[in-house]
């Protein structure tokens, strides 16, 4: 995701927080990511945080 410039250039963002609205639900999708130096604690923490954004907007 990310604008495209003529020239050939372009900016690409990895969209790591989403949400999906239907008539009778919410899907909210957080993504993360592991590497081998990561803590995966700490990372499941970090994505609790990153769907609580979403989740207060609907509250």
């Amino acid at each position: 995701l990310g604008p495209v410039y003529g020239n050939g250039q372009f900016d690409l963002f990895v969209n790591l927080r989403s949400m999906e609205l239907f008539r009778d639900r919410v899907e909210l999708h957080v993504g993360g990511g592991l590497t081998a130096l990561s803590d995966a604690d700490s990372e499941w923490n970090e994505t609790e945080i990153k769907s609580r954004t979403l989740l207060d907007l609907i509250e």
